[in-house]
């Protein structure tokens, strides 16, 4: 993650779905269909655009800007999944439940 941001990528989709763990224990962070580079700090999604909400900082899933450190939410995201073994961020509620819960600073609850 620190390699991405000295690049200027974010990569907008990080999560234990899309980390290689290799045989002799070198991790990786694959599919970067959602990453970009941010040469002004700040990427702002386009209308309709797509990404996983319950992974999704609060300011990216309301107000569509991207930054290092969105990644960084992101990050603390997929260890979240690690130490709970997989289980995944707001559990059983749907896309408009979270945008609620975000909208009124309830982040507790993903847990």
């Amino acid at each position: 993650m620190a390699y991405l941001e000295h690049e200027h990528y974010i990569h907008r989709d990080s999560a234990t779905r899309i980390v290689i763990v290799a045989e002799n224990g070198i991790v990786k962070i694959a599919n970067f269909g959602l990453a970009h580079i941010i040469s002004e700090g700040t990427y702002v999604a386009l209308a309709g655009e797509i990404f996983p909400i319950k992974w999704t900082a609060p300011e990216a899933a309301i107000c569509d800007k991207f930054t290092i450190k969105s990644d960084v939410w992101l990050y603390e995201i997929l260890l979240y999944e690690l130490v709970t073994y997989g289980q995944v961020p707001y559990p059983g509620l749907k896309t408009k439940k979270i945008i609620i819960i975000i909208n009124k600073n309830t982040y507790s609850y993903v847990l």
